[in-house]
This record gives C-alpha cells, structure tokens and sequence, in this order.
C-alpha cells in the first residue's frame, strides 16, 4: 500500500509540469491568434472590443494573480490581451 502512495506523489507532481507547459502553450498561440487578428482588423480595437464583450459576457475576471494564472489559465488574461494587441499596433 505504501508503495502505491508513494508512486502517486511522486507522479502527481509531473501533471503540474504538464498543466504549466500545456498552458503556456496555449497561451502563446492565443497571443498569436490575436495578432493575426488583429492585422485584419486594421488598428486592433475592434478586437479589443470584441475581447471586452466577450469578457463581460463570460464574467471573466479582469486580472487575476499571475500565479494562479500560470496554473488555471489557458487564455491569457484579458488586460494582457490588451496591452499586447495595444504595444503590436503602438510598433507600426
């Protein structure tokens, strides 16, 4: 019995790992996705009011702790959506 247990702390740590890359993952390709949006859009702001509905609608939370989000969140949040939709148009 204790070797069971012991098997499940010691792979119980590795869905952590898995949970922090998958979500970082798809974080990147969400910022990805929102630049290529962006790029359609012409200046970004529509998408920016599209992720704003989009937010209310959902009852999102604005910022949540960035540690929590390392761990909970495939998406990043949306004011760091903004500001990257923001700083890509800002560069052009």
């Amino acid at each position: 019995i204790f070797g069971i247990f012991l098997a499940f702390e010691i792979f119980s740590g590795f869905g952590w790992i898995a949970s922090l890359i998958g979500n970082a993952s798809s974080r990147r390709d969400e910022f990805q996705a929102d630049s290529f949006s962006a790029s359609m859009c012409g200046n970004g702001e529509p998408l920016v009011q599209a992720l704003v509905k989009l937010n209310k609608e959902n009852l999102s939370e604005l910022c949540p702790p960035k540690i929590y989000c390392l761990f909970n969140y495939d998406h990043p949040p949306l004011l760091e959506r903004i500001r990257a939709v923001r700083k890509l148009h800002s560069e052009k």
